[in-house]
């Protein structure tokens, strides 16, 4: 949703919430309407129904847009943390250099009083270190900024990734205010980037081939004046990248944020996850798991049955202990 419709929203939303007092709350009243003034519930029974929706979708939609704001919100964390470290660099660069120009101006006096000869009064002064950064070389230290998030920070540049894309940013001089000062070159298996310097010379930054091919159609790139090259690759294949290009050392995939978003996973593999979900509810809950419960359906359908020794008992699931393993899929 867009920001200008999201505020037009944010008036109404925030008066139900103060309303309702507490989250809780305010979510009862969202589903109660959906319930109440939708068919958002409502599941299709044939194909020809005009309302409702097909069987668990509702669901899938609400993790699906669950799934969405929560990245939103913890890049914007990140992103948030991010800036505050580079304010902090700035003031500590700062810092430094006013104590340089004191310094500076403490050994023009020694100096002139050398010259003049007043020994006596000279005090040495020694100059402050100069403050080297230091950049990130663990995994861990990369998932930290959003621009290294899954992937790693190079000399030239960094590079992050999901499982759709990988992104580059490539910082660039000042002097670079336009993409005529740039030169960047991208095929199916190959990236090389580079710009000119102030005297017209090619300084190269990337000239390798990728790690993996790309979706040449669904690539772009883009210049923020005097600051960095952004670059964005579409994965032509949906899996993690050790490197970005075949000559950089691989990064710790064992490390990195290996989620994918329900939303692109495959219906059997959704399936799945939503099965072993599902048991995982039932065990805390000491309720039947889902292999077991499809054995009670199955032993219901006989229990009373002419010749069935439980005829006439109430069904009892304690009776019986299934191992998973013992009810095919």
């Amino acid at each position: 949703m867009g920001n200008t419709r999201m505020e037009a929203y944010n008036t109404a939303l925030m008066g139900i919430l103060q309303n309702e007092g507490s989250l809780m709350g305010f979510l009862e009243v969202m589903f109660g309407f959906l319930s109440s003034n939708t068919d958002f519930f409502c599941v299709m029974k044939h194909e020809k129904q005009t309302y409702g929706f097909p069987k668990g979708k509702a669901k899938e939609l609400i993790m699906q847009y669950f799934e969405k704001y929560a990245y939103h919100r913890q890049r914007a964390e990140m992103l948030f943390q991010k800036k505050e470290i580079e304010e902090q660099k700035k003031i500590e660069a700062e810092t430094v250099l006013e104590e340089a120009v004191v310094t500076e101006i403490v050994e023009t006096e020694v100096v002139e009083e050398l010259a003049n000869g007043n020994k006596s009064d000279v005090q040495v002064v020694e100059a402050s270190p100069k403050i080297k950064e230091v950049k990130p070389t663990t995994q861990e230290e990369f998932q930290k900024d959003p621009d290294s998030f899954n992937g790693a920070v190079r000399e030239n540049y960094t590079w992050s990734q999901n499982y759709e894309d990988v992104d580059i940013k490539v910082p660039v001089p000042n002097y670079i205010k336009k993409a005529k000062q740039v030169k960047v070159d991208i095929q199916r298996n190959f990236i090389s980037v580079g710009y000119e310097d102030e005297h017209k010379t090619f300084k190269q930054l990337i000239n390798s081939k990728l790690h993996q091919q790309i979706k040449l159609d669904e690539t772009l790139w883009s210049l923020e004046p005097s600051k960095a090259l952004q670059i964005t690759l579409a994965k032509d294949k949906q899996i993690w990248w050790k490197t970005l290009i075949v000559d950089e050392e691989e990064i710790d995939i064992k490390k990195i944020a290996a989620e994918r978003p329900m939303a692109d996973l495959a219906d059997d593999e959704k399936q799945v996850i939503n099965k072993m979900q599902f048991d995982e509810h039932q065990k805390r809950l000491g309720k039947p798991q889902s292999h077991e419960l499809k054995v009670h359906n199955m032993l219901k359908k006989g229990w009373n049955n002419e010749g069935s020794p439980f005829k006439g008992q109430d069904f009892d699931p304690k009776m019986f202990s299934i191992s998973p393993s013992a009810v095919s899929e």
